[in-house]
Order: C-alpha cells, then structure tokens, then sequence
C-alpha cells in the first residue's frame, strides 16, 4: 500500500493519486491541488507531471543555469537561488521523513500483533495440554454400567452404590466424584450409566480405604 508523501496518510484503490516523474513518490491529487481531469490528463497523455517540491527544485535549478549564462549575474543572486533550491531540499526532506516514521509507526504494530499472536497460540496450546490431560484423568478414574433397568425416579448413586453391594463392595459417597446416565432414550434401549470415581484408587480397590 502506498504512502501519500505530503499528508502521510494511504493511498487506496479508490483514492485519486498521481507519481511525480522526478521523485518517483506518489500523491494524493488533492495533495497536489489537481482535479480527476488532469489526473486524467497526465495518464492518458503520458505527459510528464512534477509534484510542487521537485517542480520548485527545478525552477530553482533553471534560474542558476540562466543566470550562470548571464552576464550580469553576481554570487548574491546565485547565493538565494541555492538557498531557495536549499528550502526545496529542506521540505521534501521532511516531507519523506514523515512517510518513513508513518511506516515504521505500522511495521512495529505488525510486529506486535504477531508476537501477541504468538503468545496467544502458546497459552492455548498450554491450555489445551492441561484440558487433554484432565480429560484423560477423568476417563481413567470412570466405568461404564450398561444393562440395568431405567426409571424416571431413579437415584444413579443409589443404584451404583446398590450393585456394589450386590458385589461385595462398599461404595460410599465421597468415593464418586459423579454418576449419570448418557446417550438418548429411543426404541426402549437402556442407557449405560457411566460412573467417575473420586480417585483412580477408588475405581481400582474401592474397599482399600
């Protein structure tokens, strides 16, 4: 994207710009005080255009050329044209200076939104680790009950805690972390109850404590 060179400022697709012949720099015409038909002009005809600063310069080049060749030059006149093509030099200076700090101003926040980037990519991948590690922490400490009969009044704690007795094995409520049944109720299918343990010791040897 280009840097209009007299207000800084980008120069777009649908703004109307021009390229000084001399400099090589690119303008907003408003910038430059012309209209879309000399915009135009300069275009199509091909014709050479100079923005105000190189447009300066030169008058200012001329004038020493024509007064060199003049007689009756004295060096108090030469002295004001090079002080005036010194002004010119002065200007575009600044003028170019503005653009370099505009674009340095915009290539420090690429480099910052990139490196915010990158810390954020970090912390995900870090939090990530952490939810895969959970998850699998859970699922280690789980089992899965299938075939016992559903009802809309039931109590999957009392339930599980009901089978172990059934098996020998003293369940008690501080040894589950959480019971519930998964899946979706469709043609009487009975869903499994999937049961976490408080502990991977508990699911294990649950009559160790």
């Amino acid at each position: 994207m280009s840097i209009c060179n007299s207000c800084s400022t980008a120069i777009t697709s649908r703004s109307l710009s021009i390229t000084c012949n001399d400099c090589k720099l690119p303008w907003h015409a408003k910038c430059q005080k012309l209209t879309r038909e000399d915009v135009a002009f300069y275009n199509d005809e091909g014709s050479y255009w100079r923005c105000h600063s190189c447009s300066a310069a030169k008058r200012a080049s001329l004038r020493i050329d024509n007064q060199i060749n003049d007689d009756n030059t004295n060096l108090s006149d030469i002295k004001d044209i090079i002080l005036q093509i010194k002004d010119s030099f002065e200007m575009f200076k600044k003028e170019t200076g503005n653009n370099f700090d505009l674009i340095n101003k915009q290539i420090n926040m690429i480099d910052k939104i990139i490196t915010d980037n990158q810390n954020m990519k970090t912390q995900i991948n870090t939090l990530e680790s952490k939810i895969e590690f959970l998850e699998r922490r859970l699922i280690n400490n789980e089992i899965v009950i299938d075939g016992v009969p559903e009802n809309k009044l039931e109590n999957c704690y009392e339930i599980v805690k009901a089978i172990g007795t059934q098996l020998n094995i003293k369940i008690t409520d501080p040894m589950i972390n959480e019971c519930h049944r998964v899946g979706r109720t469709q043609n009487n299918l009975t869903r499994r109850i999937v049961v976490g343990f408080t502990s991977h010791q508990d699911k294990i040897y649950p009559n160790s404590r």
